[in-house]
Parts: C-alpha cells; structure tokens; sequence
C-alpha cells in the first residue's frame, strides 16, 4: 500500500501555500479551484472566491470574514474542510 503521506523538508514562508509540498498537495485537492472558498487567502489564489481583510492582497473581497460569508450564493450550511 503506497503512503498517502510522505515527510518533505522545504524552505519555510510566511504564505503557507507558497511552500512546495504544501502548494502541491492543495493543487492536488483543490484543482481548478470551482465550488472552494477561501475567506483568509492571503497570498493564496487557488479558491474560486477569495477573500482578505488586507486590501493589499488580490482577493476578489477584503471585507470581515462574517460579511463575506453573508455575501455568499446558496444555504448557508457551509462547512470547513479542514485538514486532521
């Protein structure tokens, strides 16, 4: 059975998801980026909606986390995928 999950070392960042092996297995997951959101984005561009306090960074909305939720289309039952 091939590891689902391997040990990398590799340059530490302050944007998380610029740091190779992170970048790579949230490109694996995420893809095209359609249906994900992402309401801290920071630097990170790979949600189909983005979202950062900062207006300094290129999110497509720097608002609070709680308005730009209310903002979102559809149910409101969004769930955080988080990783374990």
């Amino acid at each position: 059975m091939k590891p689902i999950l391997s040990r990398e070392w590799a340059m530490p960042n302050k944007w998380t998801f610029k740091i190779k092996p992170i970048k790579d297995i949230i490109e694996r997951y995420v893809g095209n980026g359609k249906n994900w959101i992402d309401p801290f984005s920071g630097e990170a561009h790979f949600a189909e909606i983005t979202n950062d306090l900062n207006h300094d960074r290129k999110a497509q909305y720097n608002l609070k986390c709680e308005d730009f939720i209310k903002l979102l289309p559809g149910p409101r039952n969004i769930k955080a995928r988080l990783p374990c």
